[in-house]
């Protein structure tokens, strides 16, 4: 068996082992954009979705996830300030070492455009719990680089202390023309053809790395991504750090809240959605024009509308719908309620609130659990920055040891 055949075997596995995190990873997508109708069937088949037995088309007005991600989003979405301990304390030399690696480090973040990396892996946490850094070297502007991947293209296998990726496998499907621009090093290999056929859709990609090499599998061809053909990076450690907003022991992914929200918001969708609907009927209700020769016509039941029949052998019948009982609409602010909780998004996040709390004191009281849950996930992500910077500098030292560069930063 080739080197290529053992690593799609393992791959394989892992796709295997973290099946239902994808399949989460794809709902909160959907849920997110709102393409309910295109949700996994497990959610579909939940006995709380109303009609969904029905196959009928419904109108999504109500999704909540889209403003809870994008809230948490934003808290979470600062930079953090870079320091670097002096390696001896009290030593000028040390000082000013530790200086100047801020300053490349800075730098470094302008280069390589950070603000928008840390904006993806924000969205990443807030909508998955979790995001991927991995360090690669960029020989067009021979300095290291940082790519945020998505988790549900990551399939790690972890070292013994549960914290540090022994290596690591991404795997996602793209167009030929993106990955020959990503990938200069493998354009041969997307523009021949094969089995009298181009490559010009979507083909599977496969990315592997691990502590001493990073390959690139497309079909049954394998490329080095190392700046040196057949180099290794000798950096001792996979560039690889995973980045949970809570981190649950002998889990690299451990469940987020929209996770569990999304199967009670596709719910809350549906019951109101329906809601509505007997809302509306019971603002327009039904007419019947009852006699011989009867047919279907169009009645005008807007507001204001006069209809006259001159006919005197016809009947007009008008017929009030019951309006919802109120059980619904306490079963509505019950569902609301569970999931606010559920995902921490209190009614003050939203200006939401009853008006006898309406204090500065109240409102911080209420906004606690969340402002608390986007403190922590804002210091496990400056945690995995601060790996990821020891790794770029780690880079810069192995791959160009002996070449000055130039990197600006801005204020």
């Amino acid at each position: 068996m080739s080197r290529v055949d053992d690593l799609l075997k393992s791959l394989f596995a892992l796709r295997s082992k973290y099946a239902e995190r994808d399949a989460c990873n794809i709902a909160n997508w959907y849920a997110y954009t709102g393409e309910y109708e295109k949700l996994a069937a497990q959610y579909q088949k939940d006995p709380l979705s109303v009609g969904s037995a029905k196959k009928e088309r419904t109108l999504q007005k109500w999704n909540l996830v889209r403003p809870i991600v994008d809230t948490h989003r934003t808290l979470i979405n600062q930079l953090p300030t870079i320091e670097v301990p002096p390696p001896v304390l009290g030593e000028e030399m040390a000082a000013l070492k530790a200086d100047k690696e801020e300053k490349i480090l800075y730098a470094w973040w302008d280069t390589i455009g950070m603000k928008r990396k840390h904006g993806e892996a924000s969205f990443n946490l807030a909508l998955n719990w979790n995001t991927v850094f991995q360090a690669t070297w960029d020989d067009e502007r021979d300095i290291p680089d940082l790519i945020v991947r998505s988790p549900g293209e990551t399939y790690p296998v972890m070292k013994r202390s549960g914290d540090e990726v022994a290596c690591a496998f991404f795997r996602w499907e793209e167009d030929t023309d993106t990955l020959a621009e990503r990938y200069p090093q493998a354009k041969d290999l997307l523009t021949r053809k094969r089995l009298g056929q181009s490559f010009t859709h979507n083909i599977e990609v496969v990315e592997y790395v691990n502590h001493e090499e990073r390959l690139l599998i497309l079909g049954g061809d394998v490329r080095s991504l190392l700046p040196k053909e057949g180099g290794k990076h000798k950096l001792g450690k996979c560039p690889v750090v995973i980045v949970s907003a809570v981190y649950v022991p002998g889990v690299p992914f451990p469940p987020g809240p929209i996770d569990q929200a999304v199967g009670m918001v596709d719910h809350l969708n549906r019951f109101q959605t329906k809601l509505s609907e007997a809302i509306e009927e019971t603002l327009f209700g039904w007419h019947d024009l009852i006699g011989e020769g009867a047919k279907e016509e169009v009645v005008n039941t807007g507001p204001g509308a006069v209809n006259r029949y001159d006919d005197p052998n016809f009947r007009h019948d008008y017929t009030q719908p019951h309006p919802p009982p109120s059980e619904a609409f306490g079963h509505v602010d019950l569902v609301q309620r569970y999931v606010r909780n559920l995902a921490n998004w209190p009614e003050s996040a939203s200006g939401q609130m009853q008006g006898s709390i309406v204090t500065g004191k109240a409102i911080t009281r209420l906004q606690g659990t969340m402002h608390a849950q986007a403190a922590e996930t804002q210091a496990n992500l400056g945690d995995g920055l601060s790996r990821m910077n020891a790794i770029a500098l780690q880079m810069m030292e192995t791959y160009r040891p002996n070449k000055r560069f130039e990197l600006y930063a801005t204020e």
